[in-house]
């Protein structure tokens, strides 16, 4: 279970950063 908390939450942050970075360099 632990295994399984741990690669959910990083599914999710994962597809977070390149997202924030891709619209902080159109928004700058």
């Amino acid at each position: 279970m632990s295994r399984n908390g741990q690669r959910a939450a990083i599914t999710p942050q994962a597809t977070y950063t390149p997202i924030a970075k891709r619209a902080g360099s159109r928004s700058h």
